[in-house]
């Protein structure tokens, strides 16, 4: 049987090499509910630091991933699994800082997928209804146009 990796160990390069300016480390816990919403990536590691008590920010984000990871993140909050608490700024950099839902405590759970969610099935087409036949009126009888007799030259001419 192959050998089980826990949810910290597949971040333990970029945990070995974490830069300062990131603030702190993600626990355990952190990365195990956002492997609940994802599989394990920067996508899970940017939802994991929003976790921390701190929350994180663009800068620190950018400091471990290299580049934005917001849209595991925001799908999560749309989806309701998560809520966005409100925290000051740090410095002038807008401080993301998330916690479960009971939606997401009840799915934490068991396993959830972040999937964008599936649409609902169409309900099953209905029979064609079949219209009456429409019913021509009958047609009002019309006069016969007069017959226009041609008039010889000579009856023209005497007129």
């Amino acid at each position: 049987m192959a050998k089980q990796i826990t949810d910290a160990a597949w971040y333990a390069d970029t945990l070995k090499a974490w830069p300062k300016a990131a603030g702190p480390k993600p626990t355990a816990e952190h990365f195990r509910v956002a492997h609940y919403f994802g599989k394990p990536g920067k996508q899970s590691l940017a939802l994991a630091m929003a976790m921390r008590d701190t929350g994180t920010t663009a800068p620190q984000i950018e400091a471990v991933c290299e580049r934005p990871q917001n849209n595991h993140r925001k799908r999560a909050i749309k989806l309701g699994y998560f809520d966005r608490v409100a925290t000051p700024a740090d410095g002038s950099h807008t401080v993301y800082k998330i916690t479960l839902t009971e939606k997401g405590k009840q799915k934490v759970g068991g396993a959830v997928s972040m999937a964008k969610p599936e649409k609902a099935p169409k309900a099953p087409a209905k029979a064609p209804r079949k219209r009456p036949a429409k019913v021509k009126a009958p047609e009002a009888p019309t006069a016969a146009p007069e017959a226009v007799v041609p008039q010889a030259p000579e009856a023209q001419a005497g007129q």
